[in-house]
């Protein structure tokens, strides 16, 4: 995702079908007045691996390859 957490989609959907868990902290104590509250409206998706599998593959019907684009060469 946007930190790079998630090495692929399939990683994603399964972050979301867990309920989008808490991560835990490893390296630093976090003091419980600066962590986020998760939202309420993040629940479990339930989702069983067939459904998880369509789920990757209309995601992947949808994305489009990432075009880059070359600078001009400009006259000297």
């Amino acid at each position: 995702m946007h930190h790079g957490n998630f090495p692929s989609l399939k990683d994603v959907i399964e972050f979301y079908n867990l309920g989008n868990p808490i991560a835990e902290q490893r390296a630093l104590k976090v003091p419980d007045s600066l962590k986020t509250p998760k939202s309420a409206m993040l629940q479990k998706l339930n989702l069983t691996l067939p459904e998880q599998n369509a789920l990757e593959a209309f995601l992947k019907s949808i994305s489009t390859r990432v075009n880059k684009i070359n600078p001009p060469i400009l006259p000297k």
